[in-house]
């Protein structure tokens, strides 16, 4: 899970399952709520979430796909 300041549209989530397929273990990349162990942080709840079943081989490529969400969200 990546908790974002800034909500990404349907295309830039499609954009990201293509480009970063490989960081999958399986699924895709969702929109997705709070956790439940998050309640106790109030200031975290009204953050926007993309969750995805990381298959933890590259924290440099996990490196990558956060630096292409900064940018999207740079150029909303």
């Amino acid at each position: 899970m990546v908790r974002l300041e800034k909500d990404l549209s349907t295309d830039q989530i499609a954009e990201l399952n293509e480009s970063f397929a490989d960081l999958l273990e399986s699924g895709e990349i969702v929109k997705s709520g709070s956790l439940r162990q998050e309640n106790d942080e109030p200031e975290l709840l009204s953050k926007r979430r993309i969750s995805f079943r990381n298959n933890k081989q590259s924290a440099g490529r996990l490196n990558e796909m956060i630096l292409a969400i900064n940018r999207m969200g740079n150029a909303a």
